[in-house]
C-alpha cells in the first residue's frame, strides 16, 4: 500500500467537505465561514498527526542505523 502523502488527505477531505456544490456554498458566507473553520480543524489536525508520524518514523529509522 502506497504511503499517503499530506496533501492527498487535505484534497480528500476537501472533497468530502465541500464537493457538494461549492459555488452555491461560497455565495451563503455564513455557511461558507462555518463549514471553512470546520474543515481547517479539521486538516490542521490531519497535519500534525501525519508530521508526528513522520517524525516517528524518521527516529525509528536513524536508531535502526545507529
Amino acid at each position: 500500500m502506497p504511503k499517503t502523502r499530506w496533501i492527498d488527505t487535505i484534497n480528500k477531505d476537501t472533497a468530502e467537505l465541500l464537493a457538494a456544490n461549492w459555488k452555491a456554498l461560497a455565495q451563503n458566507r455564513q455557511r461558507w465561514r462555518r463549514d471553512f473553520c470546520i474543515f481547517h480543524q479539521m486538516t490542521s489536525r490531519r497535519l500534525k498527526e501525519l508530521e508526528r508520524a513522520e517524525a516517528a518514523d524518521e527516529g525509528m529509522t536513524r536508531a535502526m542505523r545507529s
